[in-house]
């Protein structure tokens, strides 16, 4: 056993002092005992049965990639300001454009995507296009929208087209102070008369009013209320252009596209219905969101029999009532999922509440709606199963930290972000018996103010205790980070922050989605049992199983032939290099120059003259 790194084995001059060698037989037992300890405590980690049972083509492929990682984090992270795991929205334009392990990442064949929300996983361009060149698209406001307000005031948009007349005088108040709260006015016109750069301007502005800006994003100081503050009011602005039918049904297409490009290949969307839906070219709206439901179950099943939808598995969708409602909205909302259920079996698998928890009734103040729900579902014959948001938090003894308990007590079969279960010793083991797994959002997480950065994120901790974890994107397009709602980011920020997780903890989290996801109904210790057998069953889940482990050695191989010959031997992988780039530090004195007109961050990266 040689010496640790950095400590290196030499003797002093004669006759000046006398310590022990690192190559004394006592101090290498002590170092093999450090190293059992070690090694026994690396079982009770929620991958290790993964990763100690990797194929040799996969332990290769992890190895290798276990190098790549630690030749970007010396060679490139590791030069002030830039460290390995730093605050995602500070990092994001030097992984996309640099990190040749983001490329690797885009590869890997992620299973599912089990914790995101549809209205927040919209392509931003999408939304915006639609709204441009839907005819009959008007935007209002709470007031004008003067250089002074028009980030704060509160602006929606809907389909009226008895409102948009060609060449309305009135479109140009809206940017006036004179303007009249609530007036519609014609969006392409509004677009045109924007006062600080006409239609472009007026791009960059609603894109900012759709999403968190890169200053946003890193405000983490601010504190939770202040991120979900700006949080609440993008649903305010989104909502209002997809639950119109035509921009709706584009967002879906490009959306299941970007998810397959991903490695995505089945989805769990939690979608929250609220506000009027209209379908296209209709002059009232919907009553319910029936019509809703019925164009994205249409959507997907046209989609899935594409050339480009050839091997997605699919989707389900887990029904959502905003925890903030009163408990005739919540009864109402709950009769609406069940009558979606009976339409549409296939598609609705769970409910859930959602919204701040910190801020929303907890699940004790919603138990009497929620008895209801179950006598209801049982009554009905449909089985509609709970997968809660839970302890979504960073309080101890808070309301919202107790929903952990209400969430397992009521039989939620996975559990949402729940960043505060590292504290319940208990809890801990009940859910690791139940095969209970928990949706871990790392990006989220950290813009909404859970965790500092991806160092500090409990998930590592809660993995290193045995619990079933998997990755999930959440809102990446109303955070500001996700176009698509692709999870590749989530995946690289771990691979980076968490040194123990290597490309098998990857592939163990992956394996996990699809080992947890919901492909089908089943009762209550059905479900366990099936989660319990996984690729050895006989139902969905072990055909999707065997189909991914498949994709996974597939991916593996692809590493060893594109990256063997340069990482797959640990002394070439060793040589000293140069650093190939310098980052200009004078760009990091002061975080406000990091953002352009339009929240887009910009690092001064310059190539060195000589590689």
């Amino acid at each position: 056993m040689t010496a640790p790194a950095g400590h290196p084995d030499q003797a002093f001059p004669p006759g000046t002092i006398s310590i022990p060698r690192h190559s004394d037989p006592f101090v290498q037992s002590y170092l093999q005992g450090r190293e059992a300890l070690m090694r026994e405590e690396s079982h009770q980690r929620a991958d290790h049965k993964f990763t100690s049972t990797l194929s040799p083509t996969g332990e290769e492929a992890h190895n290798i990639i276990r190098r790549l990682r630690r030749h970007e984090a010396s060679k490139f992270w590791s030069r002030p300001p830039l460290y390995p795991g730093m605050p995602f929205a500070l990092a994001r334009p030097l992984i996309e454009e640099k990190s040749r392990l983001y490329k690797v990442i885009r590869r890997l064949p992620k299973g599912a995507l089990l914790h995101v929300h549809l209205n927040a996983m919209m392509r931003t361009d999408i939304l915006i296009e639609g709204a441009l060149e839907e005819p009959g698209m008007c935007m209002w406001a709470d007031g004008g929208l003067t250089e002074d307000t028009m980030h704060d005031v509160s602006i929606g948009f809907c389909y009226a087209p008895g409102k948009a007349r060609v060449n309305s005088p009135k479109a140009a108040d809206i940017w006036e102070k004179g303007y009249r709260k609530g007036m519609k006015v014609p969006v392409r016109e509004a677009a045109e008369k924007f006062p600080y750069g006409g239609k472009e301007g007026f791009v960059a502005w609603l894109r900012s009013r759709c999403a968190f800006t890169a200053t946003e994003s890193i405000s983490q100081s601010r504190g939770v209320d202040c991120a979900w503050s700006k949080f609440e009011t993008i649903f305010g602005v989104v909502e209002g252009l997809f639950q119109y039918e035509p921009i709706f049904r584009r967002c879906l297409r490009q959306m299941f596209k970007d998810l397959v490009d991903d490695g995505v290949k089945w989805v769990e969307f939690r979608m929250c219905f609220v506000g009027p839906y209209r379908r296209h070219g209709s002059k009232k709206d919907e009553v319910g969101h029936e019509e809703m439901v019925a164009a994205l179950w249409e959507e997907i099943n046209i989609f899935t029999h594409t050339e480009e939808g050839k091997g997605f598995w699919g989707v389900r969708l887990i029904w959502t009532t905003l925890r903030s409602m009163i408990s005739s909205d919540v009864l109402d909302d709950m009769l609406e999922c069940i009558q979606a259920k009976k339409a549409y079996p296939e598609l609705i698998a769970g409910y859930d509440f959602v919204g701040q928890e910190d801020a929303g009734r907890p699940l004790t103040s919603l138990l009497p709606e929620l008895f209801f729900f179950k006598k209801r579902t049982a009554q009905e014959n449909i089985n509609i199963p709970f997968f809660f948001h839970a302890a979504e938090t960073l309080g101890f003894g808070s309301e919202a930290d107790g929903n952990l308990y209400d969430a397992v007590i009521l039989g939620s079969r996975r559990l949402g972000h729940a960043t505060s279960l590292y504290k319940h010793p208990l809890l801990m083991n009940m859910i690791k018996e139940r095969k209970v797994c928990v949706e871990l959002c790392p990006i989220s997480e950290e813009v909404l103010g859970l965790t500092h950065n991806i160092l500090a994120h409990p998930g590592a901790a809660l993995i290193a205790h045995g619990v079933s974890c998997v990755l999930s994107s959440d809102d990446p397009s109303a955070l500001g980070y996700g176009e698509g709602g692709g999870v590749s980011l989530d995946f690289w920020q771990c691979l980076m922050g968490w040194e123990d997780l290597g490309l098998a903890g990857l592939g163990s989290l992956a394996e996990n989605s699809v080992r947890h996801a919901a492909f089908e109904d089943l009762e209550g210790k059905e479900w366990e049992m099936d989660v319990k057998k996984a690729s050895v069953g006989k139902k969905i889940r072990a055909k999707r199983m065997k189909e991914w482990r498949l994709d996974w050695e597939r991916f593996c191989g692809w590493i060893v032939d594109e990256f063997g010959d340069e990482f797959g031997d640990e002394s070439t992988a060793a040589k000293e290099e140069q650093p190939r780039w310098k980052v200009d530090e004078d760009a990091w004195d002061d975080e406000e120059v990091l953002v352009t007109e339009g929240g887009k961050q910009q690092f001064e990266v310059k190539k060195d003259e000589e590689e």
